[in-house]
């Protein structure tokens, strides 16, 4: 066996009152601990990794891969990931030969991170967490059977002699029902206290959010979309935003400059001149609606625009070169903006003070976080006080800091943010859906194909509506009890989707785009929607939005059970929506002719 003739030492430890088995081995100049924890009676095991590099020289770790033995005759087995987009109930029997592509990028960031194999009799789990080192959980079938392994994300440059930890990985044997499997793995979360710091206020609990911009948006044959030229007339459009029954106003960056790019975080040179937006904001209140501000965290400018980049090259770039991530050769890190490092603990600082005079200088409600993990990459620079790996999640303690910053200021600031996984549960209230866009297309037929699938992930399988119904149930048991996702059918993303100009009533027809928001609105959490998507149904999204703030069960605190209520036609999705005990059930029914059922 080459690896008992690797094994240098073994030995078990006592770390309260938990076992280790703790293997070392020996590959070139690494040494490595594989060490294995269980507690007393307990059926989960703790498998981390801590490596040591003895050579002469700095060398450049980039990834550390845990692999679980091959599981062999499993034709009666089922695999289930929690909230992967077309991922329900796949046998064992039916996955390709090698690497299953469906998981796509499958860690606590992005997704739950949990993967489950079923058996009559039996429950493996296998996930990953780690608030530092992401990881990426993926499948392999091979002609012996299937393997789980992981990818832990530890890169960094490793001096001599240096001792590193990269990452923990989560094995579990549990008997039972998949609900019930899940109900108890969601304790794991309380275990390691993720948990959100401080309440979300009620108000957004129930998120009805209007997405708009000031300026214009273009597109390809000089078509432009432009619901508010200037901030006069989104100021003039507020009665009409709340009397559609909105009570939140997401304010984008500038269009068309600087779009999301950062300038330097000036209120002007982002939103509007900031007399005119204090003024905004206060003709918003007066109205009873909140407001956010989508904040740009990735980068700054690459080109030079006139008047607000004047500059030929950005001055942060020198005045603040510990801001910024280097890749391996030394330079400064791009995607679309010279990327920032959210880890840099200056940067932090800075941050920290302009949320905080934010809120202090126009009195917004809280903040929509652009593409917090945008800049997925690690900081490659020489001499670095801290891990490269530190950048990937460093948005999590970054907007840690943020929050409480901005809520001695005022207590109820909100925090809302693109990423879906669990893990920056503890610093945002809200979350988006784009997990369950790829429902829309398995539950409806197209009407147009014009740019739908520009960004969204390729459809994996039609879904009827009872399936649709264990999806969503499975995703909610999967993460944190309090998670709170606001779901949409138009964001501004999807609009732009392949660079075009599109929104859901082109793809599906005005009946299917109304279905779509009115699912977005009777599932739990909150609704959002993107200007000018209502137009031609304004009275639809009225009705929805009035029935969302007045029916007690709809509303902030509420519940939603997906499987309670089930409907005899494949087609009809009934929700049972509770709080305390009042009760309804919306239904939906995504056929385009009438239907019975019972």
């Amino acid at each position: 066996n080459p690896f008992l003739a690797s094994v240098s030492a073994w030995r078990e430890e006592r770390i309260g009152s938990a076992m280790w088995l703790v293997v070392e081995t020996v590959d070139g100049d690494w040494v490595i601990q594989n060490r294995y924890g269980l507690e007393p009676d307990g059926d989960t095991i703790e498998r981390r990794v801590r490596l040591t590099w003895r050579g002469s020289e700095e060398t450049l770790l980039r990834s550390v891969e845990f692999r679980t033995p091959v599981l062999a005759d499993l034709t009666d087995a089922v695999l289930e990931a929690p909230g992967v987009p077309g991922v329900l109930h796949q046998t064992i029997a039916g996955l390709p030969q090698g690497r299953w592509p469906q998981l796509g990028s499958l860690g606590p960031d992005s997704r739950p991170g949990l993967l489950i194999v079923r058996r009559p009799a039996v429950n493996l789990l296998v996930w990953g967490y780690d608030e530092v080192i992401p990881s990426r959980l993926h499948v392999q079938r091979g002609d012996a059977g299937v393997s789980f392994s992981q990818d832990l994300l530890a890169a960094t440059r490793v001096r001599p002699g240096q001792t590193l930890d990269v990452g923990t990985q989560y094995l579990r044997w549990r008997s039972g029902t998949l609900p019930e499997v899940l109900t108890d793995f969601r304790e794991f979360w309380n275990r390691v206290a993720l948990r959100r710091h401080g309440s979300t206020p009620v108000w957004a609990q129930r998120a009805r959010i209007y997405e708009a911009l000031i300026g214009a948006k273009s597109f390809a044959g000089g078509v432009k979309h432009e619901p508010y030229p200037t901030i006069e007339n989104l100021i003039d459009d507020l009665p009409r935003i709340a009397g559609l029954g909105f009570n939140i106003l997401e304010l984008m960056p500038r269009f068309p400059f600087p779009n999301y790019r950062v300038v330097d975080y000036s209120i002007e040179a982002h939103y509007a001149p900031e007399r005119d937006l204090r003024r905004m904001v206060d003709r918003a209140h007066q109205l009873g609606l909140r407001v956010l501000l989508d904040v740009v965290m990735h980068g700054v400018v690459v080109e030079k625009v006139p008047p607000f980049a004047p500059w030929e090259r950005h001055p942060w770039l020198s005045e603040h070169p510990e801001w910024f991530s280097r890749t391996e050769t030394g330079e400064v890190a791009k995607t679309y903006t010279w990327s920032f490092d959210l880890a840099s603990p200056s940067f932090q600082d800075f941050m920290v003070r302009t949320y905080a005079d934010y809120v202090r200088r126009l009195d917004v409600d809280g903040f929509r976080a652009d593409a917090i993990t945008w800049n997925f990459f690690p900081n490659w620079a020489p001499d670095l006080e801290r891990p490269g790996y530190a950048s990937y999640l460093a948005a999590k303690p970054l907007f840690d800091r943020v929050r409480e910053a901005t809520r001695q200021v005022k207590p109820d600031v909100v925090f809302y943010t693109e990423t879906q996984g669990p893990l920056f549960n503890t610093c945002f209230d809200l979350t988006y859906s784009y997990d369950e866009h790829w429902l829309y297309e398995a539950l409806l037929p197209l009407h147009s194909t014009r740019g739908y699938n520009g960004l969204a992930p390729a459809i994996p399988r039609k879904m009827n509506a009872h399936e649709t119904a264990e999806w969503l149930e499975l995703r909610r048991l999967a993460l944190p009890p309090e998670t709170l996702r606001v779901h949409h059918a138009d964001s501004h993303d999807s609009h732009e989707w392949s660079g075009l100009h599109m929104f859901k009533r082109e793809a599906f027809g005005v009946e299917g785009a109304r279905l779509l928001f009115a699912f977005s609105a009777f599932l739990d959490g909150g609704v959002m929607n993107f200007a000018g998507a209502e137009t031609g149904s304004e009275d639809f999204y009225r009705k929805v939005l009035s029935l969302v703030k007045s029916v007690p069960a709809l509303d902030a605190g509420s519940t939603c059970e997906y499987l309670s209520v089930t409907s005899s036609n494949d087609r009809v999705l009934p929700l049972l929506r509770r709080r305390g005990a009042a009760w309804a059930i919306p239904v939906l029914s995504f056929s385009a002719e009438p239907v019975e059922t019972e």
